[in-house]
């Protein structure tokens, strides 16, 4: 697609916008994004794998030319057009999509965009798109305009073929009004007399049916050409130096005459117009850029015709579509009516209940009838065949309810609902059925309705024969909720004919019509499975353990104990000690035994330890080998259940130190009218920490929390002390400032150490004498406020330093808390992350999901240096990601960048060399030759550069196999 040009490639810049106001997740720029990819590969099944640029008001465009391509979109691109957000799931509905939209998405996520192609004609109306034919079309290397479908029928085909960089021309240089605007010097042969006043008229429009007269018809070849059916056009460039129009609705809008097929309105009486330019899509076309909903109405009706239902129900969304947009409700409605019964047809009962809502009420009589079938279609027979007979006591006329009762005496065999039904004027061929002895099982001749014809089937094979006639008509037959019944009977009382293909055809039809009492009739049809005790945890880990020769052990933690389980003697805390420290464990000297052991791991937690005795005979198995029991042991490991918020106010903490003597410290200042000074690292919690002390303070009035780097200085002391009237450029009227508003309750100052000299005398004032004076005003005013404050930074250096007053200090610090890093709380975690993973999930409107076993953990490894507002954001990326189901460490990409903490220097050295090491071996495929070479070494030093550094090559080189094979 390099020979493209478009002025979302950057070929050229489009004479107009897009429309401002537009973003990602927006319909419109849906529409563009897709009609581009579409244009750059998606036609042909290969659509672009590139990042997208979001430009307003130009709109969105790709960030280069595509050099890769797949048969699908990326996932994250729809995400990012359907709902703004990359990391969302390209699969959830949008607030506001309709069932048509939302079939389009899925359809797009499949690599089918023709349905987005037919959506542009619904959306938005035919002079916008003509306005949007500069903006998305793209030429050729052969000079010939590419538009989407839903563009390209807007203009007739002949002018889309045009000399080499002619449609260049037309779609940049036109102005917003139409106009072409001429470009560099004029040629040397231009023909002047074309350009006085009296010629522009000729040569103005963008095709005539004759050259222009002023043009001197030895010209006429070089400054024209003629297009199909005797239209010509002068080369745009000429045009443009007289004000000629340009591609402009304008100048578009006129090549086609008005047509129900391209988006006008409907003629009365509401017919369709063919249009010479326009092709009618042919029958069976599941998604065609026709907006003509009397063709779509006609499509549907013929498809129901013949029984083709989904292909009806698609024709009838696009019809009640195109309605809706020209606000014709009669249409809507009369296509509504249509599709209730293609729906019921097919058995796609809610979707009939949809339908049935837009058609609006039917009369009294017709809609007791529907009713009837709806309860049939869903199985409920007892409640169609009562509402039947109650309306044949009112009209015994009535063919609807008449067949309607038929049908339920023949399927429930009901003596006196078959009675009713013989005194009843039904057609001969169901009198047949009704009359006929139950040992009779040949119609007098071949019916031609496939419902009869399928109950004789069905008689015929209960009667021993014909099993595989009555097959063959039941497939044929495509009334849903008439055959799934049928063959329900069938396979109850002929157990021998159950098989899973009927069966499974069966669900298929019941799942789509959501009855209840069917789903009840076809689990019991299924073969009952034999259900076996569910093995244990413990009995299968230990009959794994019982087939090792060696002393064996498995170690892991629950209710704070370490629990074993094996067989022979026991490692030694200190060879439990050496694997915990290092991760895994070489042969170790245990008395008179070696030792070997590794970590087990399930869903890339830690879930337990597994020790053996290497007797020297055989060789050790590979890590990956005890892997397999990893599964069992994680389901030993209490799960971090999502219980229920233990409110502790706006702080979540297990109460244990350093937080309990925080929460001691904070019910004993919170009563009192001291100002608080809070300290700690950046996203710990100040801010949460000065709420909670204004809830536990009694104060009864607000409290008013002011970012004091947010503002410049002048704004920062109209924001705290407020101003009057006039006191500066923009002071319309009188304003109170924050410290007012605080009234009775608390302001909080966070990063206090942020505010200007000035500021800071101000403020000391307002500590020590209670009362503020608004910017400009001559008097006071007395205030009843507490002060919190908040910095990460040392107040005492910045005292030391000058920077920061020395007496507003130790105005603040009436009473410090510290408030401990995340790194600090690690223990927590068990309790935090479950408790907080509900918080953020309820405030994102989601459901609470379970947390795989290790996750708390695993997260407690990390050394989240942005505390609990890194915590969180991951948290809530992490909610994206797994979709509903079990968090796991998978979905917390931070958790693969190694946290390592040092406490000197040669602990970050070693560290450093161990990463380094580790990382070329990996390079190298653990190549030990490769390896040494390329870091100078020889082989001995570096099996000692190994051991130095506690790097277990054996173990790290099985785990590297594993990861390798999982991705």
């Amino acid at each position: 697609m390099n020979h493209l040009k478009a002025s979302w490639l950057g070929s050229w810049k489009a004479p107009w916008n897009l429309d401002k106001g537009r973003r990602w997740g927006d319909p419109a720029w849906a529409l563009a994004t897709i009609s581009q990819a579409w244009l750059l590969g998606g036609r042909e099944g290969k659509w672009p794998q590139i990042a997208w640029d979001a430009k307003r008001p130009e709109g969105p465009q790709p960030s280069n030319v595509p050099d890769r391509f797949g048969p699908v979109p990326p996932e994250e691109w729809i995400a990012l057009v359907r709902h703004g957000n990359a990391l969302a799931s390209p699969h959830l509905k949008g607030p506001r999509e309709n069932r048509l939209v939302s079939s389009c998405w899925e359809a797009l996520i499949r690599g089918d965009g023709s349905r987005w192609m037919a959506l542009g004609t619904v959306l938005f109306d035919r002079g916008l798109r003509t306005r949007w034919i500069p903006v998305l079309g793209a030429v050729d290397a052969a000079g010939t305009l590419l538009l989407p479908p839903f563009l390209e029928h807007l203009l007739p085909p002949w002018i889309l073929r045009l000399p080499q960089g002619w449609w260049e021309f037309l779609l940049s240089r036109t102005t917003s009004e139409g106009i072409l605007l001429p470009e560099g010097p004029p040629p040397m042969d231009l023909p002047w007399a074309l350009l006085e006043p009296e010629a522009w008229a000729s040569i103005q429009p963008l095709v005539q049916r004759e050259p222009p007269s002023a043009l001197p018809p030895e010209q006429v070849e070089r400054w024209a050409i003629q297009l199909d059916e005797g239209i010509w056009m002068l080369d745009p460039r000429l045009r443009a130096w007289s004000g000629g129009l340009g591609a402009h609705p304008k100048a578009l809008g006129v090549l086609l005459p008005p047509a129900s097929a391209l988006g006008d309105p409907l003629p009365e009486p509401p017919q369709s117009i063919p249009s010479s330019t326009f092709e009618y899509p042919a029958p069976g076309t599941s998604a065609h850029p026709c907006a003509d909903p009397i063709f779509w109405l006609e499509e549907g009706q013929r498809a129901s015709r013949a029984m083709d239902y989904p292909g009806a129900l698609n024709a009838f969304e696009w019809s009640c579509a195109h309605f809706t947009r020209l606000k014709n409700s009669e249409g809507t409605r009369r296509v509504a009516m249509e599709a209730v019964d293609a729906a019921l047809s097919w058995g796609d009962v809610p979707s009939a209940e949809v339908w049935r809502k837009l058609r609006g009420p039917l009369e009294a009589r017709e809609d007791r009838i529907e009713e009837a079938e709806f309860a049939a279609a869903r199985g409920d027979w007892d409640r169609a065949v009562n509402l039947s007979r109650s309306l044949l006591r009112e009209q015994p006329n009535c063919p609807s309810a008449a067949h309607l009762l038929v049908q339920g005496a023949l399927f429930s065999g009901q003596k006196a609902w078959l009675e009713e039904a013989r005194s009843l004027a039904v057609p001969g061929a169901w009198r047949d059925l009704l009359t006929a002895s139950p040992d009779h099982a040949a119609p007098r001749c071949e019916p031609a309705d496939p419902k009869i014809k399928l109950l004789w089937a069905l008689r015929r094979a209960k009667s021993g024969g014909g099993l595989d006639e009555f097959w063959e008509t039941w497939h044929a037959c495509q009334a849903q909720p008439f055959k799934l019944e049928i063959g329900l009977q069938m396979l109850e009382q002929l157990e021998a004919q159950r098989t899973p293909e009927r069966l499974l055809s069966l669900k298929m039809i019941a799942d789509r019509i959501q009855s209840s009492q069917y789903s009840l009739r076809l689990d019991a049809l299924w073969p009952a499975t034999k259900r076996t005790v569910e093995e244990s945890p413990e009995n299968v880990l230990q009959a794994w353990l019982e087939n090792r020769n060696q002393p064996t052990w498995i170690l892991w933690e629950a209710q704070g104990h370490s629990q074993w389980l094996g067989h022979g003697c026991r490692p030694s805390d200190a060879t439990v000690s050496a694997l915990q420290a290092g991760g895994g464990l070489g042969p170790r000297r245990d008395g008179d035994r070696y030792w070997c052991g590794h970590s087990l791991v399930w869903e890339g937690i830690q879930v337990g330890h597994l020790f053996e005795v290497v007797d020297g005979q055989s060789h050790p198995e590979e890590e990956s080998a005890h892997q397999i029991i990893a599964p069992w042991l994680a389901r030993l490991v209490p799960e971090a259940k999502a219980e229920p918020i233990l409110e502790t106010g706006s702080l979540l903490t297990d109460g244990s130190e350093p937080m309990a003597s925080l929460l001691v410290e904070t019910n004993r200042v919170a009563g009192s009218q001291l100002p608080v000074l809070i300290l700690g690292p950046t996203g710990s919690g100040k801010e949460l920490l000065a709420h909670e002390i204004h809830e536990r303070s009694g104060r009864t009035g607000p409290f008013i929390a002011i970012n004091c780097s947010e503002y410049a200085e002048s704004l920062m002391e109209s924001e705290l002390f407020g101003h009057v009237k006039g006191s500066f450029t923009g002071a319309d009227r009188d304003r109170k400032g924050s410290i007012e508003n605080a009234e009775g309750g608390t302001l909080f100052l966070d990063e206090v150490a942020d505010l200007s000299p000035k500021l800071q005398s101000l403020l000391l004032r307002v500590l020590q004498e209670k009362e503020v004076r608004r910017v400009g005003a001559e008097r006071v005013h007395k205030v009843n406020v507490r002060f919190l404050a908040a910095t990460h930074r040392s107040l005492d250096e910045m005292v030391a330093a000058g920077t920061f007053r020395k007496d507003l200090h130790y105005r603040l610090k009436g009473v410090v808390l510290h408030l401990p890093s995340l790194r600090e709380r690690r223990h927590e975690f068990p309790y935090l992350i479950p408790r907080l993973t509900i918080r953020i999930a309820k405030e994102a409107g989601l459901a609470a999901p379970e947390l795989a076993p290790g996750l708390p953990t695993a997260l407690a490894r990390y050394a989240w240096p942005g505390n609990f507002r890194e915590l969180r954001h991951a948290i809530e990326r992490a909610l994206l990601r797994s979709g509903g189901g079990i968090l796991k460490v998978a979905h917390f990409p931070e958790l693969k960048e190694e946290s390592i903490e040092v406490k000197s220097w040669d602990e970050a050295t070693r560290a450093f060399q161990r990463q380094f090491l580790l990382g070329t071996l990996k390079r190298h495929r653990f190549q030990i030759t490769e390896v040494a070479r390329t870091l100078g070494l020889t082989r001995p030093a570096l099996y000692l550069a190994a051991k130095r550094l506690n790097l277990d090559l054996v173990k790290e080189r099985a785990l590297w196999e594993v990861q390798s094979f999982t991705d």
